[in-house]
């Protein structure tokens, strides 16, 4: 990558927050900004893009997710990062801006959800609740917050992948492909 694709950014941290971002690693084995999360620190600061590439936090250069975690989350009021440039096609990227309202129609934590990529940033809610959401563009994970308290920004299962959560079925409970018996009683 070029030197003078480079470029250095700093964040303020609010505390007790988190930056509001997710990464993924890359075929390349580089560590990738998946989402920024509306509303988030990172959001409001503007300085980084859906597809940058982080290099180094602080100085140090980052390899992992866990690195990131570990430089991000050391008690300072600022980071400082290193970015690549976004390799991403700006005309691909295709945003949905309009925002939509839903009416939730289960309880959701969170912290009890194994499929959440950061448990941190996700948005718990009540049956009953109504829920404005504002990014739909991961198919699995929408960005929402809810009515009364539209500051608060959070990951929500989307719809699609609450149905496919209701259609799996784990191997212990599959009684169909599990019950073979053959044969005649004598």
């Amino acid at each position: 990558m070029p030197v003078e694709t480079v470029k250095v950014v700093g964040l303020r941290k609010v505390p007790g927050q988190p930056l509001g971002l997710t990464v993924t690693t890359d075929e390349h084995g580089q560590l990738i900004v998946a989402r920024i999360l509306a509303g988030s620190a990172a959001a409001k600061q503007a300085l980084l893009s859906v597809g940058d590439v982080l290099l180094e936090v602080d100085g140090v250069q980052i390899d992992t997710e866990e690195q990131l975690k570990e430089a991000v989350s050391k008690p300072n009021d600022r980071v400082t990062l290193k970015v690549g440039p976004n390799l991403k096609d700006k005309n691909a990227q295709v945003t949905n801006k309009l925002s939509c309202y839903m009416r939730a129609l289960f309880d959701y934590s969170p912290a009890e959800d194994t499929l959440i990529p950061c448990k941190e940033i996700g948005l718990e809610f009540k049956r009953g609740d109504i829920l404005q959401v504002s990014d739909r563009k991961d198919p699995n994970w929408w960005q929402a917050s809810h009515v009364e308290k539209p500051d608060v920004v959070g990951l929500i299962p989307s719809p699609e992948l609450e149905e496919r959560r209701k259609a799996y079925v784990p191997p212990e409970a599959d009684f169909v492909h599990k019950i073979s018996i053959c044969g005649a009683r004598t």
